[in-house]
């Protein structure tokens, strides 16, 4: 029954029995318990079953996080390679952008994505292409080259890291109090 139970079938299971020929144990083994311990109990002999028992847990969770990690890296990866076919062998900047936006969105499981572009007077960036945004939203958002975060980061050409304890950006100091809240 505890293997059943999803929040306990992975805590190791040390049968402690009075029971010791052959049959018994491998009974008890195929019961799906971890370790078998014949009464009388010798307390060094438990000690080192349950330091056992307890090492192989971790190192079986340790296991499923990292295979869990690599299929996550793979679907990164896919995604990317995918990107990369579409955008190589794309002409059209409107696929580019939607394909852009969409494996943004998958990779970075953000609901909302958007990529900003230049006017043509390199005055003002405009949303260009948006995920989860509202399309009027989109067509009068615009950023003037050089501030908020979308205008700093175009007009300095260098990236921008946002660090929420000081509230600050970057090298540049640029405070979070002048972004847009929707940033």
């Amino acid at each position: 029954r505890l293997r059943a139970d999803p929040d306990a079938r992975d805590i190791p299971i040390l049968l402690v029995s009075a029971c010791g020929d052959d049959a018994d144990v491998v009974t008890g083994l195929r019961s799906g318990v971890d370790g078998y311990v014949v009464k009388p109990v010798r307390t060094d002999e438990v000690l080192l079953r349950v330091q056992s028992l307890a090492r192989v847990n971790r190192e079986r969770s340790d296991m499923l996080q990292s295979y869990a990690s690599r299929s996550e890296q793979t679907r990164v990866l896919r995604s990317m390679l995918d990107f990369s076919r579409v955008v190589g062998s794309s002409d059209d900047l409107d696929e580019i952008l939607t394909h852009t936006v969409e494996v943004t969105a998958e990779v970075t499981s953000s609901r909302r994505i958007s990529v900003m572009l230049p006017d043509a007077d390199r005055r003002f960036l405009r949303i260009a292409k948006s995920i989860g945004m509202d399309e009027e939203v989109a067509r009068t958002v615009q950023v003037p080259v050089g501030e908020m975060i979308g205008g700093y980061v175009y007009s300095g050409r260098k990236a921008v890291i946002i660090d929420r304890k000081s509230t600050r950006l970057n090298s540049s100091h640029i405070p979070l109090s002048r972004m847009p809240s929707s940033a």
